[in-house]
């Protein structure tokens, strides 16, 4: 006599093999359930992140034409660090500007 499974959608010599085929399909299941919702947490924070970010640096720009429109221009000194990407920030803002 064969066994059928419908959550395997397969055929068992015995009911044992049934159960323990079932099970792993469960444990499986489970584990791609446990990974999707951690994938989704992961892309929330990092949609925050990038919100956060984009809101940081219209505050900065806010300030920075304040700045200008207060004391005329804004000078700043770009060295070594800055432009080996320690300070990357300041540098790319000033040619977002342009």
């Amino acid at each position: 006599m064969k066994y059928y499974s419908e959550l395997t959608d397969n055929l068992y010599d015995t009911q044992e093999e049934l159960e323990k085929a079932e099970v792993k399909e469960q444990e499986k299941k489970e584990k791609a359930k446990v990974k999707k919702a951690e994938r989704a947490l992961a892309a929330k924070e990092v949609e925050k992140a990038f919100l956060d970010a984009d809101a940081a640096k219209r505050s900065a720009m806010e300030k920075l034409t304040d700045f200008c429109v207060k004391y005329g221009s804004f000078r700043t000194s770009i060295d070594s660090d800055t432009l080996n990407g320690i300070k990357p920030s300041i540098f790319s803002q000033l040619f977002d500007m342009f």
